[in-house]
């Protein structure tokens, strides 16, 4: 990996009278150090930064002030076509916005504006999780002991989600705050999001099934 020479000294003051890029990289991971983060952190910025600086170089951008909107796009798409993962091209996007957001904050230059505001943050798909086997279910099963409501409702809890499918927030907002809003009218409760619960019919199945199998989610 390639590091920054400013890691290792402090800029000289000179550096504010250009806006050279690869320099003004050294000066914000100057500040970083300062602002004592982790590492890790500074670490992660100079790589990123750095790829970004050699991109712009190669399309003969040196300073600051000549970077686009359009530089930044063709930057993540480089990315991209070069087999970079959804979320790790993200994180390309958010070093290259802190350190012109900083940039911005540290020069307060004229007739300037900030690049990065006129470009939206690459999609980043959500992937699912791999599903719970069931001897995990089991074991979790196996701590709930007789005897004690708590357990009962928790095992009760398991059975509805591995027999239904039904996602946790469901389960949640469906019997948990309703039952709170029932026994607690006069009182606060969890609050029932706008997105669940709205479907009477589909409440109404939801509660008769679970009503019958399961009573401890009932009581």
């Amino acid at each position: 990996m390639e590091t920054n020479t400013f890691l290792t000294k402090s800029p000289n003051l000179e550096i504010y009278q250009t806006d050279d890029l690869r320099k003004w990289i050294g000066i914000y991971l100057h500040a970083c150090r300062s602002r004592n983060l982790a590492g890790g952190a500074i670490e992660f910025y100079s790589k990123k930064l750095n790829t970004f600086a050699r991109f712009c170089l190669e399309n003969n951008v040196a300073n600051v002030s000549q970077i686009s909107a359009d530089m930044i796009r063709q930057f993540l798409i480089s990315l991209d076509e070069n087999g970079h993962r959804p979320a790790g091209v993200h994180g390309y996007y958010r070093s290259v916005k802190t350190f012109l957001k900083w940039y911005e904050r540290e020069i307060e230059p004229e007739n300037w504006r900030n690049p990065i505001n006129k470009v939206d943050a690459p999609f980043v798909p959500l992937e699912p999780l791999d599903p719970v086997s069931i001897e995990t279910i089991k074991t979790m099963l196996e701590t709930c002991k007789r005897g004690k409501l708590s357990d009962a409702r928790d095992k009760a809890s398991l059975l509805v989600l591995l027999d239904t499918g039904m996602r946790l927030a469901v389960l949640y907002y469906q019997y948990i705050c309703i039952s709170c809003a029932r026994d607690y009218q006069n009182d606060n409760h969890p609050k029932i999001p706008p997105y669940i619960g709205k479907s009477v019919d589909k409440s109404r199945v939801l509660h008769t099934y679970v009503g019958k199998n399961y009573c401890p989610l009932c009581v």
